[in-house]
């Protein structure tokens, strides 16, 4: 096999797990911000991206200490200990 085609090869396949990790990453965080009621595709605000960084942290350290656990059930564990942080309202949100 010629070394030229050998090093294409290799870099594509490195570029589809970059491409692959980089999509999974977006539709987790579009996933995120539809829990907390955020708008999927605008920007957020400040006081949103805040909310938005604090649930996705307090979301992977609970993944961590809780392997088993359902997603969903890790989302509703995240948000009630967000609210009571104050960090998100205590109602449901609406998108805009």
């Amino acid at each position: 096999m010629d070394p030229f085609i050998l090093g294409v090869a290799v870099a594509s396949a490195i570029l589809l797990v970059i491409l692959a990790a980089f999509i999974l990453g977006a539709l987790q965080r579009r996933e995120m911000r539809t829990a907390l009621g955020l708008p999927s595709t605008a920007p957020l605000k400040p006081q949103d991206k805040r909310a938005f960084l604090a649930f996705e942290n307090t979301d992977m350290q609970l993944r961590d200490s809780f392997p088993d656990a359902s997603k969903r059930r890790r989302q509703m564990v995240t948000q009630k200990l967000l609210r009571e942080r104050g960090v998100l309202a205590r109602g449901p949100r609406n998108a805009p």
